[in-house]
């Protein structure tokens, strides 16, 4: 229709017509991309609380992670404490040898926790939502972000090097093969007063999990407090 009519205009060279179509048509353009940007904005900003909301969620998950993680560490400290006074006193008893072998088992376990990072990585991914994140949210987000990888590149390798060095790489170290082959539980091939003696298996006892995820417990403390500030502001 608004050809039809500029083609008439044009006809009857009216210029004045001509005129007033072109700006109704520019100003309806203007006013439907304005539209598609509000509405694309009010879709971005509904993603972005989404999205913090989750962050929210995984971050909750990581903090009960991580105190599973400490946890199970703790115990296995209240184990190693009695085996390395049996070793330092050569006991030979066979409660003592269980108290060692107990304490290995216990250091060799699964200390290699799984972090969740799903929604942090689909955010760092999202230029529009990062964009209306404020600069001191992002900062904080890097910050656990980077922590979160390196702490759980630390746990993977201490895992694998304690696996190593007590239950893998040792000769005085074995497995008693039960029925039940859910369950096959370790043991010393070698009495303990030559094992107490012996440097390498010394050593290799007192290798423990020197890293421990109270760093990773912290930041995440705080990074959730600055990720509810972030929420509160995006509403």
């Amino acid at each position: 229709m608004i050809a039809s009519r500029l083609a008439q205009a044009l006809k009857r060279q009216d210029w004045i017509t001509i005129a007033i179509e072109l700006v109704l048509v520019t100003v309806g353009v203007l006013i439907a991309l304005q539209l598609g940007q509000w509405s694309q904005s009010r879709a971005d900003q509904q993603g972005l609380r989404q999205i913090l909301e989750r962050l929210d969620e995984e971050t909750v998950t990581n903090l009960e992670i991580i105190e599973n993680y400490l946890d199970r560490y703790a115990r296995s400290l209240d184990a190693i404490g009695p085996a390395r006074e049996v070793i330092e006193t050569c006991d030979g008893s066979d409660a003592a040898m269980n108290q060692v072998v107990a304490a290995i088992a216990s250091m060799s376990a699964d200390f290699n926790p799984s972090f969740v990072a799903l929604t942090a990585e689909e955010l760092s991914r999202q230029d529009r939502y990062l964009d209306r994140l404020s600069a001191e949210f992002r900062a904080a987000f890097n910050r656990f972000q980077a922590q979160l990888a390196e702490d759980d590149t630390s746990t993977t390798q201490n895992f694998i090097l304690l696996w190593n060095n007590h239950v893998l790489n040792h000769p005085a170290i074995s497995a008693r093969l039960d029925e039940d082959l859910l369950s096959t539980p370790l043991q010393l091939t070698e009495p303990m007063d030559v094992l107490c003696q012996d440097n390498e298996f010394r050593r290799r006892f007192f290798i423990s999990a020197a890293f421990v995820a109270a760093s990773l417990q912290t930041e995440a403390v705080r990074f959730r407090a600055s990720l509810d500030e972030e929420r509160q502001a995006q509403r």
